[in-house]
């Protein structure tokens, strides 16, 4: 049983349902379980024959903490238990395999249960308060095992328990021969119009607004640029949206930047654009700027958590210090002005990402994870 907390199909969401078609592949069957919302996450689950089963659970989002996301907390919690208990009762699952830390009820409702849990952190809440994240973490206290998606998301879980847990960095994999590999794409320069892309929910832990403002630099420096701004926003978040819209309007930059909304065909977005920028303030791992490597981009990317683990400076990409436009503005200098270094950080970039994180070794490396949770379940029954 593999539960998401999402109907959405971003990163996070495209990965589940593809961890749940390989493991498939793998000999496992597999329900991937989601909340009773419809949305773009049942098309392409059918398209991967990865079967949804809908279950409503309470899961921890940043809009409940207030008065009023306290008490439906109390209330919705004891409910969400039941519900998700009553799931794992009825279908027996060997493991309960949770992706996302922020759906404790399910290794609450694994232990009523009886079953093992593993869960895939791919969050690494750093600006939150010490408070905050000893809240975050503690339920996986509760779980069998932890994989975590980056080396920097280990290290805030492991710099954040109440006492030591043994947990598994297993990267994200995909097939990267979907987002068309084309390592000769390259920058145009300054004698013709770049387009820049950068993709991703509008949120502000994305840094959209620091990239508004580098961008801004760029078109007071002279350069020829358009940025296309890809995704939407949380639920909750339409204020940020807003927010950017008007930080375009004060810099007088808005025909210039493209807010396209949410794309179904990320590498069809790719494919259009000359550079890749990931302005990120948290960043766990960074499967943007993976998937533009795999395009055959050259990727500008901030120093935040997970980002430095994929993006080697000046190798393949330029790695910037977060939430300074200044910084940002100048990394995206570099390979405007230098198209012979943008083509080969291009070519090594999408070397690195397609042998670094194939998707048959994340796979494997989960599956083997999940099999010894599964097997210590049959002993203790037995």
């Amino acid at each position: 049983m593999l539960c998401h907390p999402s109907t959405d199909l971003y990163g996070s969401d495209r990965m589940a349902v593809l961890t749940a078609a390989g493991l498939q592949e793998l000999g496992c069957i597999v329900d991937l379980v989601v909340p009773s919302t419809t949305g773009k996450i049942e098309r392409f689950a059918a398209e991967q024959n990865v079967t949804i089963v809908r279950c409503d659970i309470l899961t921890l989002r940043k809009t409940l903490v207030s008065a009023r996301g306290l008490i439906k907390v109390v209330l919705d919690l004891p409910r969400s238990i039941m519900r998700a208990t009553r799931l794992i009762l009825d279908t027996k699952p060997d493991v309960i395999y949770v992706n996302t830390i922020i759906q404790p009820v399910w290794l609450i409702a694994s232990i009523i249960a009886r079953r093992p849990s593993v869960v895939h952190v791919r969050e690494a809440e750093t600006s939150a308060s010490k408070i905050a994240r000893l809240a975050i973490t503690a339920p996986l206290l509760l779980a069998g095992s932890i994989i975590c998606n980056s080396a920097a998301t280990q290290r805030f879980v492991a710099g954040n328990l109440l006492w030591q847990k043994e947990s598994n960095v297993v990267y994200n994999g995909k097939r990267w021969e979907d987002y068309r590999l084309s390592p000769d794409v390259q920058p145009k320069g300054t004698e013709a119009s770049v387009r820049l892309i950068a993709v991703g929910r509008l949120s502000p832990r994305k840094g959209q607004d620091v990239l508004l403002e580098s961008f801004s630099h760029l078109l007071a420096d002279g350069y020829d640029c358009t940025l296309d701004l890809v995704g939407n926003e949380f639920p909750g978040y339409e204020w940020f949206v807003d927010d950017l819209h008007e930080i375009a309007r004060r810099l007088k930059i808005e025909n210039r930047v493209n807010f396209r909304g949410y794309l179904e065909d990320v590498p069809a977005a790719l494919a259009g654009a000359d550079i890749a920028v990931v302005p990120s303030r948290i960043e766990p791992f960074g499967s943007v700027a993976a998937e533009a490597m795999a395009a055959g981009l050259p990727v500008v990317v901030t120093d935040a958590d997970g980002l430095s683990e994929i993006v080697s400076h000046l190798i393949t990409g330029i790695v910037v210090k977060r939430d300074n436009a200044q910084a940002l503005s100048e990394g995206l200098k570099v390979l405007l002005d230098d198209t012979n270094l943008s083509a080969r950080i291009a070519k090594n970039g999408s070397d690195f990402v397609s042998t670094t994180f194939s998707m048959s070794s994340y796979l494997n490396d989960v599956h083997e994870i999940l099999k010894r949770a599964g097997k210590l379940n049959l002993i203790r029954e037995r």
